[in-house]
């Protein structure tokens, strides 16, 4: 039989819990079984909104991928707001980033181009 209190499994003819002491049997009366909650055997996390490390990969990819971080914001929005404004955060970031390179490319491009109209 199992504890109604703490679900160790103990004789059938035990009057108290060998774990916790409750009284288990009664006289006259029939003892409750047990029910143990289910639970989730699985190492795996219940759903993505679970798994921190989920969110730290959307964000590196928000900010390598701008336009990712701006459709994760809007489909997050109102179940995770505070990760759906990291996801944004960091596009905004990755996007300015992008607009810097392209900058310095285009100054590169100028400078090496002039130098080799003076050759």
């Amino acid at each position: 039989m199992f504890c109604p209190s703490c679900g160790t499994q103990n004789n059938d003819d035990a009057a108290f819990c060998s774990n916790c002491g409750t009284v288990l049997k009664q006289s006259g009366q029939q003892q409750p079984s047990f029910n143990p909650p289910i639970q989730n055997m699985s190492n795996q996390p219940m759903s993505p909104a679970d798994d921190p490390g989920a969110d730290t990969i959307l964000k590196v990819v928000s900010f390598c991928v701008p336009l990712v971080g701006i459709i994760l914001y809007f489909v997050w929005s109102k179940e995770r707001p505070k990760s759906a404004k990291d996801v944004c955060t960091f596009a905004a970031i990755g996007f300015g980033v992008g607009i810097l390179f392209y900058i310095i490319m285009i100054v590169f491009a100028a400078v090496a181009g002039s130098s080799m109209d003076t050759y």
